[in-house]
């Protein structure tokens, strides 16, 4: 919620008075309609994940999908996600013997 928020025609400001199932709708209608369609960058890399895909301070965990592309694309992200998981078997590979 933000004081003074520009509204767009199909949604409304939320206040302090907002219920649950407002702010839930306006999730539903304002965020995830829109940023479910190549979403990355969420867990990016250099700020939460390692150059080995690794959460940093958690040990055992990697991570490895278009969340750690630390920058916007102007493009479809299947082909990045393919070569994040090839560099992902390289890594694991070098640390784990099969």
């Amino acid at each position: 919620m933000v004081e003074g928020e520009t509204v767009e025609d199909d949604a409304w400001p939320l206040s302090a008075e907002s219920t649950d199932e407002e702010m839930d709708d306006l999730v539903r209608r304002r965020v995830a309609d829109r940023t479910l369609f190549h979403a990355a960058g969420t867990a990016s890399m250099g700020k939460v994940v390692d150059s080995e895909l690794c959460i940093k301070g958690i040990e055992g965990l990697r991570v490895v999908d278009a969340s750690v592309i630390p920058f916007p694309l102007a493009t479809h992200l299947q082909m990045c996600v393919y070569a994040i998981g090839e560099q992902a078997a390289d890594i694991l590979q070098g640390h784990h013997t099969v």
